[in-house]
Protein backbone atom coordinates (compact mmCIF):
# COMPACT_ATOMS: atom_id res chain seq x y z
CA UNK A 1 0.00 0.00 0.00
CA UNK A 2 1.49 3.40 -1.08
CA UNK A 3 1.54 5.32 2.09
CA UNK A 4 1.01 9.28 1.92
CA UNK A 5 2.09 10.88 5.30
CA UNK A 6 -0.89 12.73 6.72
CA UNK A 7 1.38 15.88 7.91
CA UNK A 8 2.95 16.19 4.40
CA UNK A 9 1.00 19.82 3.74
CA UNK A 10 4.05 21.27 2.75
CA UNK A 11 5.62 18.64 -0.32
CA UNK A 12 8.05 18.10 2.08
CA UNK A 13 9.94 15.11 3.89
CA UNK A 14 13.02 14.28 6.29
CA UNK A 15 13.69 10.60 6.10
CA UNK A 16 16.11 9.10 7.91
CA UNK A 17 19.19 6.91 5.62
CA UNK A 18 21.25 4.00 7.41
CA UNK A 19 23.63 2.31 5.88
CA UNK A 20 23.36 -1.66 7.24
CA UNK A 21 26.59 -3.12 6.20
CA UNK A 22 28.86 -0.15 7.70
CA UNK A 23 26.49 2.73 8.98
CA UNK A 24 30.01 5.49 8.84
CA UNK A 25 29.12 5.54 5.04
CA UNK A 26 25.34 6.70 5.58
CA UNK A 27 26.04 10.58 5.41
CA UNK A 28 28.01 9.80 2.19
CA UNK A 29 25.46 7.33 0.72
CA UNK A 30 22.87 10.23 1.17
CA UNK A 31 24.97 13.13 -0.12
CA UNK A 32 25.26 10.67 -3.32
CA UNK A 33 22.02 9.93 -3.58
CA UNK A 34 21.08 13.64 -3.31
CA UNK A 35 23.08 14.92 -6.04
CA UNK A 36 21.77 11.91 -8.22
CA UNK A 37 18.19 13.09 -7.39
CA UNK A 38 19.06 16.29 -8.08
CA UNK A 39 20.19 15.56 -11.58
CA UNK A 40 23.90 16.00 -10.53
CA UNK A 41 26.21 13.79 -12.51
CA UNK A 42 27.66 11.12 -10.38
CA UNK A 43 31.27 10.06 -10.41
CA UNK A 44 29.98 6.25 -9.05
CA UNK A 45 26.89 5.12 -10.67
CA UNK A 46 26.21 4.92 -14.21
CA UNK A 47 23.69 6.49 -16.13
CA UNK A 48 21.44 3.59 -16.11
CA UNK A 49 21.79 3.39 -12.25
CA UNK A 50 20.82 7.04 -12.09
CA UNK A 51 17.87 6.93 -13.53
CA UNK A 52 17.03 3.41 -11.36
CA UNK A 53 17.44 5.28 -8.72
CA UNK A 54 15.36 8.36 -9.62
CA UNK A 55 12.48 6.32 -10.95
CA UNK A 56 12.72 4.54 -7.38
CA UNK A 57 12.47 7.59 -5.50
CA UNK A 58 9.43 8.58 -7.81
CA UNK A 59 7.32 5.38 -7.15
CA UNK A 60 8.08 5.55 -2.83
CA UNK A 61 8.59 8.89 -1.72
CA UNK A 62 5.25 10.67 -2.50
CA UNK A 63 6.14 14.55 -3.57
CA UNK A 64 9.99 13.50 -5.40
CA UNK A 65 10.20 14.77 -9.24
CA UNK A 66 13.15 15.25 -11.06
CA UNK A 67 12.35 19.21 -10.66
CA UNK A 68 12.41 18.30 -6.41
CA UNK A 69 14.95 19.92 -4.24
CA UNK A 70 16.63 17.02 -2.59
CA UNK A 71 19.68 17.51 0.20
CA UNK A 72 21.61 15.62 2.65
CA UNK A 73 22.16 16.30 6.37
CA UNK A 74 23.87 14.55 9.32
CA UNK A 75 22.71 16.23 12.99
CA UNK A 76 25.04 16.34 16.04
CA UNK A 77 23.32 13.13 17.77
CA UNK A 78 24.62 11.15 14.23
CA UNK A 79 21.02 10.65 12.85
CA UNK A 80 21.57 11.23 8.88
CA UNK A 81 18.60 12.42 7.11
CA UNK A 82 17.59 13.09 3.25
CA UNK A 83 14.90 16.23 3.06
CA UNK A 84 12.81 16.85 0.28
CA UNK A 85 11.17 19.96 -1.18
CA UNK A 86 9.85 22.44 1.18
CA UNK A 87 11.68 20.66 4.22
CA UNK A 88 14.99 20.61 2.31
CA UNK A 89 14.94 24.34 0.70
CA UNK A 90 14.32 25.44 4.75
CA UNK A 91 17.64 23.67 5.52
CA UNK A 92 19.24 25.14 2.63
CA UNK A 93 17.85 28.83 3.22
CA UNK A 94 18.77 28.40 6.80
CA UNK A 95 22.13 27.51 6.21
CA UNK A 96 22.50 30.54 3.92
CA UNK A 97 21.26 33.03 6.16
CA UNK A 98 23.84 32.11 8.62
CA UNK A 99 26.52 31.90 6.43
CA UNK A 100 25.85 35.77 5.80
CA UNK A 101 25.56 36.50 9.34
CA UNK A 102 28.85 34.63 9.72
CA UNK A 103 30.37 36.70 7.67
CA UNK A 104 29.58 39.69 9.33
CA UNK A 105 32.45 38.63 11.98
CA UNK A 106 35.90 37.50 11.58
CA UNK A 107 37.09 34.13 11.63
CA UNK A 108 38.01 32.73 14.67
CA UNK A 109 35.59 35.11 16.69
CA UNK A 110 33.24 34.56 19.75
CA UNK A 111 30.23 36.48 17.68
CA UNK A 112 30.86 33.90 14.85
CA UNK A 113 31.24 30.71 16.44
CA UNK A 114 28.40 31.84 18.74
CA UNK A 115 26.52 32.22 15.23
CA UNK A 116 27.66 29.01 13.38
CA UNK A 117 26.29 27.34 16.79
CA UNK A 118 23.02 28.67 16.81
CA UNK A 119 22.56 27.93 12.88
CA UNK A 120 23.38 24.10 13.92
CA UNK A 121 21.41 24.09 16.75
CA UNK A 122 18.28 25.49 14.81
CA UNK A 123 19.00 23.03 12.02
CA UNK A 124 18.68 20.21 14.19
CA UNK A 125 15.34 20.61 16.02
CA UNK A 126 13.82 21.27 12.65
CA UNK A 127 14.83 18.07 11.73
CA UNK A 128 14.00 16.69 14.71
CA UNK A 129 10.35 18.26 14.73
CA UNK A 130 10.08 16.84 10.98
CA UNK A 131 11.78 13.42 11.44
CA UNK A 132 9.53 10.81 9.99
CA UNK A 133 10.01 8.55 13.43
CA UNK A 134 6.21 7.45 13.83
CA UNK A 135 5.65 9.88 16.59
CA UNK A 136 3.83 13.70 16.07
CA UNK A 137 0.95 11.62 13.64
CA UNK A 138 4.26 11.17 11.14
CA UNK A 139 4.72 7.47 9.84
CA UNK A 140 8.00 5.65 10.77
CA UNK A 141 9.74 5.57 7.49
CA UNK A 142 13.65 4.44 6.80
CA UNK A 143 15.91 4.58 4.07
CA UNK A 144 18.34 1.33 4.75
CA UNK A 145 21.16 0.92 2.04
CA UNK A 146 23.72 -1.63 1.50
CA UNK A 147 27.46 -1.64 0.51
CA UNK A 148 29.77 -4.20 -1.41
CA UNK A 149 32.86 -2.31 -2.64
CA UNK A 150 35.40 0.01 -1.54
CA UNK A 151 33.51 3.40 -2.28
CA UNK A 152 32.23 5.13 0.52
CA UNK A 153 29.71 6.86 -1.53
CA UNK A 154 28.05 4.32 -3.86
CA UNK A 155 25.63 1.77 -2.95
CA UNK A 156 24.36 -1.37 -3.86
CA UNK A 157 20.98 -1.22 -2.91
CA UNK A 158 17.93 0.81 -1.30
CA UNK A 159 15.56 -0.23 0.97
CA UNK A 160 12.04 2.27 1.70
CA UNK A 161 10.45 1.37 4.45
CA UNK A 162 7.18 3.15 5.77
CA UNK A 163 4.95 2.11 8.32
CA UNK A 164 1.82 4.83 9.23
CA UNK A 165 -0.23 3.57 12.39
CA UNK A 166 -3.73 5.77 12.94
CA UNK A 167 -7.26 5.59 13.99
CA UNK A 168 -10.37 5.65 12.13
CA UNK A 169 -13.81 6.10 12.95
CA UNK A 170 -17.27 4.79 11.67
CA UNK A 171 -20.50 5.55 12.10
CA UNK A 172 -23.73 4.50 10.20
CA UNK A 173 -21.23 2.98 7.38
CA UNK A 174 -19.51 6.23 6.73
CA UNK A 175 -16.00 6.83 8.31
CA UNK A 176 -14.56 10.16 10.00
CA UNK A 177 -11.65 11.15 11.13
CA UNK A 178 -11.62 12.52 14.99
CA UNK A 179 -11.64 16.38 13.57
CA UNK A 180 -14.57 15.52 11.46
CA UNK A 181 -16.27 13.92 14.88
CA UNK A 182 -15.93 17.28 16.84
CA UNK A 183 -17.07 19.13 13.64
CA UNK A 184 -20.87 17.13 13.14
CA UNK A 185 -20.97 16.18 16.84
CA UNK A 186 -21.07 12.54 16.14
CA UNK A 187 -21.48 10.11 19.12
CA UNK A 188 -20.43 6.86 20.01
CA UNK A 189 -18.25 6.14 16.06
CA UNK A 190 -17.01 2.39 16.19
CA UNK A 191 -13.16 3.11 16.46
CA UNK A 192 -10.57 1.20 14.11
CA UNK A 193 -7.27 0.80 14.87
CA UNK A 194 -5.25 1.14 10.85
CA UNK A 195 -1.72 0.08 10.16
CA UNK A 196 -0.43 1.19 6.67
CA UNK A 197 2.98 -0.69 5.33
CA UNK A 198 5.22 0.01 2.38
CA UNK A 199 8.23 -1.90 1.74
CA UNK A 200 10.12 -1.62 -1.51
CA UNK A 201 13.97 -2.37 -2.61
CA UNK A 202 16.00 -1.43 -5.39
CA UNK A 203 18.87 -3.95 -6.36
CA UNK A 204 21.60 -1.50 -8.46
CA UNK A 205 23.50 -4.66 -9.45
CA UNK A 206 20.33 -6.42 -10.86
Amino acid sequence: MRITPINNINFGRVIEVQNVTDNARSKKNAKELANVLNNIPSLVYTDEQETKIRDFFKATVDDYNEFSYVTARKTQEGYTVLLTGEDAQFIKDLETKYQDKCKEFPKGSLKREIASAEQIQLRDYYIAKKLENGKNNKPYTLISTTSNDDSYSKVSSINYKSCQEEYSYIKDGHMFTKEELKKHKIKHPNKIYIVSYENKTLDLNA
